[in-house]
């Protein structure tokens, strides 16, 4: 019987950080944006984020010269994923991600990127870097993670790494690292 109950809490820990929601980049007219899908039988997130029960797009911010040779920061940033910044540590609270991402005060890195200007758009070297981002993920894995920067929300500068959103290999579902960039918020 204690087997059980101890069997029990250590699979609720470990499904604690997974969050029944999926989070997909992409961009549109308006920018970049991440898509958040629920499963609205187990999951909040999407009407604490967006007031939607399942399906949710966030219009992200945009950093102000971001996407230019004059931003060595940015350059930094999106050269070092998957080799200098990695995702690291255990899954952080689902809190933590529905704060930053209500708060608009973000932009992410990923392959399809609008800050990526050094090497092709969502190709090869890319989608790899974005997949060696999350160590959870194999090589021959098609899922990759995603980078999340802040934003200064006054003059949309960026701040800093805040973390790594890495999809599971298996269900698809999003967990949010901290990773060990030099440029990690607090």
């Amino acid at each position: 019987m204690k087997l059980i109950s101890n069997l029990q809490f250590i699979l609720t820990v470990l499904c604690s950080n997974s969050f029944g929601m999926m989070i997909y980049p992409g961009v549109n007219e308006h920018g970049q944006i991440l898509s958040i899908t629920c499963d609205s039988q187990i999951e909040t997130a999407c009407m604490q984020i967006c007031n939607q029960t399942s399906r949710c797009e966030i219009n992200e911010s945009y950093c102000r010269d971001g996407a230019g040779t004059q931003n060595l920061k940015i350059k930094r940033i999106l050269d070092g994923v998957g080799t200098q910044t990695i995702a690291n540590g255990n899954p952080k609270p689902i809190k933590e991600l529905i704060q930053i991402l209500k708060s608009g005060a973000f932009t992410s890195l990923h392959s399809l990127t609008l800050y990526n200007y050094s090497s092709v758009y969502d190709g090869d070297q890319v989608r790899a870097q974005f997949r060696y981002l999350c160590p959870n993920l194999s090589e021959f894995s098609d899922k990759m993670g995603i980078l999340l920067l802040s934003l200064n929300p006054n003059e949309n500068n960026i701040q800093g790494v805040i973390g790594a959103i890495c999809p599971d290999e298996k269900t698809n579902e999003a967990a949010f690292y901290f990773t060990n960039s030099r440029w990690q918020l607090p």
